[in-house]
């Protein structure tokens, strides 16, 4: 069993924070993840994972970052929704997220979130189209680019602590 002090301790919890984060929408996911690296670098003095390792996991923090912001709504774009429907989408998950945090504490803010948005989308395409089946397919096409967006985050999110494992155990 490794011995841990306080800072690597944190470090870790940060670098799980960041895992949760990419299901959780509110927590940022790959920069906890950098922020736990750079931590535990810091706490040894950058003797294991040096400037050049912080650099790598940095490109790939961006490339996560990118991927949050540019998938889903290229998906949704891709099925005709504007920047409106994707700040429905934003409000409907606050809105879903905070409405079932009570009711189902553990998975009610991520179900919510993700019905609220895809309720989002389908009320504001509906508002401006005033057809339901082409809200819905936009709904659809921003789920999926949701869903692909995840995986797409949690694989960089693994590679960057396969990375850093690498670079402290390897």
């Amino acid at each position: 069993m490794m011995n841990l002090d306080i800072w690597q301790l944190i470090a870790v919890i940060l670098m799980l924070g960041g895992l949760i984060g990419v299901i959780v929408p509110i927590l940022p996911s790959s920069p906890l993840v950098l922020a736990g690296c750079v931590l535990w670098a810091w706490a040894e003095n950058f003797q294991r994972v040096g400037w050049g390792t912080i650099a790598v996991l940095t490109l790939i923090m961006l490339l996560s970052m990118l991927n949050e912001i540019w998938l889903k709504n290229w998906a949704a774009q891709r099925a005709g929704a504007n920047w409106k429907t994707l700040l429905g989408a934003f409000v409907g998950g606050l809105g879903g997220g905070a409405m079932l945090s009570p009711i189902l504490p553990v998975f009610g803010p991520l179900v919510g979130a993700a019905l609220g948005a895809a309720g989002g989308v389908i009320a504001v395409e509906y508002w401006q189209k005033r057809d339901l089946p082409t809200a819905t397919n936009t709904a659809w096409n921003y789920c999926l680019g949701s869903l692909l967006s995840i995986g797409v985050n949690l694989f960089l999110c693994f590679i960057m602590l396969g990375v850093f494992a690498w670079q402290v155990w390897g």
